[in-house]
């Protein structure tokens, strides 16, 4: 839902900087985020639910991913992602307001929505 909301703001012509988060768990999220218009990615619950090695581990997983296609750096790749009409339709899938009240993860079955365990 945030990527949903991300890709919103973008195509409004939002000329912010853009956070996605909620979600992001792997070098396959995090790039997804940025097609869709993120500038940055929170990865707050999955450093509580994995540790901080999965910071090491998606870091490492985005310079194996620029070196494969030969892209210099992030802020390339950022580049890349314009004009965005050409790249979102290709991770982004409609959504509507009921998946945002979900309490069940479907991502992390054993938590709400949001990946946190339920008490």
């Amino acid at each position: 839902l945030s990527v949903n909301g991300i890709v919103r703001m973008r195509s409004g012509g939002a000329p912010i900087d853009l956070a996605a988060c909620g979600g992001i768990s792997s070098v396959e999220d995090l790039l997804m985020a940025v097609v869709a218009g993120a500038d940055a990615v929170m990865m707050t619950s999955e450093i509580y639910r994995s540790g901080p090695v999965v910071v090491t581990h998606i870091l490492e997983g985005l310079a194996t991913f620029l070196a494969r296609h030969k892209i210099a750096s992030f802020d390339k790749y950022k580049k890349l992602r314009k004009p965005p009409k050409l790249y979102r339709g290709m991770f982004v899938r409609p959504t509507d307001d009921s998946e945002a009240t979900s309490q069940q993860s479907t991502h992390y079955p054993t938590g709400n929505g949001y990946g946190h365990p339920l008490t």
